[in-house]
Order: C-alpha cells, then sequence, then structure tokens
C-alpha cells in the first residue's frame, strides 16, 4: 500500500471512533482484495453506521457513509468516502468497474 492510501485511510476511516477490531478488518479487507482483484475497479467495501460517520472531525464528511477503494491493475489506488445518494462523477470512473464486496 502507497503511503498516499496509507495517509487516505488515516483520513477517511482511522479519524471514526471505531473499533480497533474493526479498523483493522477494513484494512485487512483491502489487503485481501490486492490479491484477488485485477484491473480498474472502484469497490464499494464498507457502509458505517451514521451515527458513526457524524462524529468525523471533518464537518464537510458527516454524511459519507460509505467507504470505496479505487484500484489500478489490483492496487489500491485511493479511498473515498461518500453519501449512500452521492456517486462519483462519470468522467472520472469512466474506465472503472464498480462493484460491491462488503466486509
Amino acid at each position: 500500500m502507497t503511503e498516499y492510501v496509507k495517509n487516505r485511510l488515516k483520513d477517511r476511516v482511522f479519524c471514526l471512533p471505531l473499533p480497533k477490531k474493526e479498523l483493522e478488518d477494513i484494512v485487512r479487507h483491502i489487503l485481501t482484495l490486492t490479491t484477488k482483484v485485477y484491473g480498474n475497479v472502484c469497490i464499494k467495501i464498507k457502509e458505517f453506521d451514521i451515527d458513526v460517520v457524524r462524529q468525523d472531525p471533518d464537518i464537510s464528511r458527516r454524511r459519507d457513509n460509505t467507504l470505496w477503494v479505487v484500484f489500478n491493475d489490483g492496487r489500491p489506488k485511493t479511498i473515498y468516502r461518500r453519501g449512500e445518494s452521492q456517486v462519483f462523477p462519470e468522467n472520472h470512473l469512466k474506465h472503472y468497474r464498480i462493484e460491491e464486496q462488503l466486509i
């Protein structure tokens, strides 16, 4: 995992008041996906309880309860959190498959 991805994970996930085990499960799931994913794909891996995301220190992310990982050629490229009703801009992910592999 690149430093950029680690920093995104820290900023988007580790800022939430989650149990240590849940944080470890998320990291483990991402690492497992790197051995299974091929090509360019955007995968929704987690849906957080809205009460948890409302405690995010960044006010602008307090409705972003879904966690997505973007993979390029099987390697994690970046991590996003989005609200359930938000979608990615089509031009940003036009060459990506969209999947769901929840923890």
